[in-house]
């Protein structure tokens, strides 16, 4: 890409923004459907069962392939939950897919959750395995792993959103920034006209903090999470400036925040 401003380049957008938020919202892209929770072979008399809930998560370049994986933390009849269980995710193929958080349990020691992220290029599929680190005698779980490439290339000059992490740590009690990036085509700048950005969280409990704010190619926005309902949030960022034409459509893009608790 090139950052150097040219009067002869077309131009994409001016460098004014039109900041817009909204605090929970439903995602507008979700991952596969729900189905009861996957484990894998069960162990002979085992004392819990781990399990996924659904056989496959579909990982979407929108979200630059990154997703959130939740499970459930089932004991034998008669049994507790372990004060001192470890879970631990290990995946199929690590030249492909990686776990950017392994396992982090509920308050309550019932259910859990990971971020797990695929390469944008190499191996389509792929599986994550659960398993309890330092309890054999649970029953581990497993999913696949998918990753849904494009189709179709987006329209020539359209610009890409893309922030800076994957995942941003944001501790309990405090306002983290996330920041990315517009990415526009080689040759091209920013086009005329202002530049709407909106942020939404897609994880109750949640929420942007204020606005948008966009300097150059850089925007920014803070979040905060403000129940203790999940460990990881996940915010989307979208384009809604109309000077692209209708028929350009800019991906949305998603970022993850952890709120540091293992």
């Amino acid at each position: 890409m090139n950052d150097t401003p040219d009067s002869d380049a077309p131009r994409l957008v001016s460098r004014r923004a039109v900041a817009k938020t909204a605090a929970w919202a439903a995602p507008a892209i979700a991952l596969a459907a729900a189905s009861p929770a996957h484990a894998a072979s069960p162990a002979k008399d085992p004392a819990g069962v781990i399990g996924i809930d659904k056989s496959t998560y579909t990982l979407e370049p929108a979200g630059a392939y990154v997703g959130r994986i939740t499970g459930t933390i089932t004991p034998a009849a008669g049994g507790d939950v372990p004060a001192n269980l470890v879970l631990t995710a290990t995946v199929e193929d690590a030249a492909y897919f990686e776990v950017l958080a392994q396992p982090v349990l509920s308050d309550d020691r019932r259910t859990f959750e990971i971020i797990v992220h695929g390469l944008p290029t190499g191996a389509r599929t792929g599986r994550v395995t659960i398993s309890a680190a330092n309890h054999a005698n649970w029953v581990p779980a497993e999913a696949a792993l998918e990753k849904d490439f494009p189709t179709t290339p987006p329209p020539v000059g359209t610009p890409t959103l893309v922030y800076d992490q994957f995942l941003f740590e944001s501790p309990r009690g405090g306002t983290t920034t996330l920041t990315g990036k517009i990415l526009v085509p080689e040759g091209t700048q920013l086009p005329e006209g202002d530049i709407a950005l909106a942020a939404y969280s897609a994880i109750e409990g949640w929420e942007v903090v204020g606005g948008v704010t966009l300097v150059g190619n850089t925007f920014s926005f803070d979040v905060k999470q403000t129940q203790l309902v999940r460990h990881f949030g996940y915010f989307t960022i979208v384009w809604l400036a109309p000077n692209l034409g209708a028929e350009v459509k800019v991906p949305f893009a998603r970022a993850y925040t952890w709120d540091g608790v293992n």
